[in-house]
């Protein structure tokens, strides 16, 4: 490959770099939140983006819909494409009593939706929910494979390529929400670093242009 289509090629790289950076901080207070990693493979001009799974801090709110996973596991909310992952936690109840997640999506439990007919529920650490003294349900929680490809679909939801695995022992926090796993100051130190590399690939490339308008000027020339 010559060298201008390698300058190319690392400027289109620099370009979803600098998507997938912008998007971590977008994301920053988003609860829940995995930032996305950029990934380069062997003769590929494009970046791909993998999911950092690493847990957020867990943060107090005293809020009774609030709850947050410790560990591995994601809660499944049922969109109108279908299932969905989230660990953002800050859950609500629509009009009709129905347990949502912040887009509205009814939260999954292992036998279907919840229903509440209160706004104080209790969850317990393995995801039972009880409405008053009568337990209605449990959240589901799964797993999603170590290898499996995940794709965020914004605020803090996101798609698996493989089966899910359901969790057995979940381990959740009520009146807690998990906030996102971004750090502000390193997605900033790599946003800069990635504007001065693309920055540098511009300047090759219009120094090579300028030197080929310079070549064609002499070769002119009577």
């Amino acid at each position: 490959m010559d060298p201008l289509t390698l300058t190319g090629a690392s400027l289109n790289s620099d370009v979803d770099r600098l998507r997938l950076l912008s998007h971590n901080l977008a994301n920053v207070t988003t609860p829940g939140y995995r930032r996305d990693v950029a990934v380069t493979r062997p003769f590929d001009a494009h970046v791909s983006a993998q999911v950092d799974r690493t847990q957020g801090a867990l943060r107090y709110s005293a809020n009774p819909l609030d709850v947050a996973l410790e560990g591995d596991g994601f809660f499944v909310l049922q969109s109108a494409a279908g299932p969905v992952l989230t660990r953002h936690g800050a859950l609500q109840l629509d009009s009709s009593g129905r347990l949502v997640g912040p887009d509205g999506a009814a939260v999954m439990g292992t036998t279907g939706e919840i229903m509440l007919s209160q706004s104080e529920p209790r969850i317990d650490q393995a995801g039972n929910v009880w409405d008053g003294d009568k337990q209605i349900g449990t959240l589901r929680v799964v797993r999603a494979p170590a290898e499996a490809n995940m794709t965020s679909l914004g605020n803090g939801l996101y798609t698996c390529d493989q089966p899910l695995q359901e969790l057995e022992m979940p381990r959740l926090r009520q009146g807690y929400v998990e906030a996102s796993n971004v750090v502000p100051m390193r997605e900033m130190v790599r946003l800069i670093e990635t504007m001065r590399h693309f920055e540098a690939g511009q300047r090759l490339l219009r120094s090579h242009d300028e030197m080929m308008e310079r070549a064609l000027g002499v070769l002119g020339e009577p």
